[in-house]
């Protein structure tokens, strides 16, 4: 038995073929530096599967187009919080809405699209609603577009309900 449990370890070709998944895929370049993190994440579904081998996993993987979906869920790192990297959404509010108020005040659009790649469970487009709301509520006319999206559909889920404690 390895560190992993009773997961073989993963090869050079086999991390590489995660690697071409992922990057075909999601375009998430996995690097060397990565491979610890992808054997710890992915062993963890092997064993969920009853799986041995990640060269089993993989053909389980092609034979499941289900699994790409339940694979990336593993593998990707979510970190956000509400007003996170605060000084972003200083520069935001002091510097870049005044720009775009002076932009609508010499061509008319008032228009706003925001999209929150990579949005995990939904805070930081929650707070950038939050501070447009806070800056707009009392100027007319403004159309405000927030989009969302992140690879991984569990956090995305979260994001959707926007139920926070």
């Amino acid at each position: 038995m390895n560190i992993w449990g009773n997961v073989e370890e993963l090869s050079a070709r086999d991390f590489q073929t995660v690697r071409q998944v992922v990057y075909d895929t999601i375009g998430v370049n996995l690097t060397e530096a990565k491979k610890s993190l992808v054997i710890s994440r992915l062993s963890k579904r092997l064993r969920e599967l009853k799986i041995k081998t990640f060269a089993d996993y993989f053909r389980f993987l092609r034979d499941t187009p289900d699994e790409v979906e339940v694979m990336f869920n593993y593998l990707t790192t979510n970190v956000t919080r509400f007003f996170r990297e605060k000084h972003h959404f200083e520069h935001i509010c002091s510097e870049y809405l005044p720009f775009l108020e002076s932009q609508a005040r010499n061509n008319g659009v008032k228009e706003i699209g925001i999209w929150s790649a990579g949005c995990s469970t939904g805070e930081e487009p929650y707070t950038l609603a939050m501070v447009l709301h806070n800056y707009f509520q009392h100027k007319n006319g403004w159309s405000i577009n927030i989009m969302a999206s992140d690879v991984n559909t569990e956090v995305l889920e979260k994001a959707r309900t926007g139920i926070y404690s």
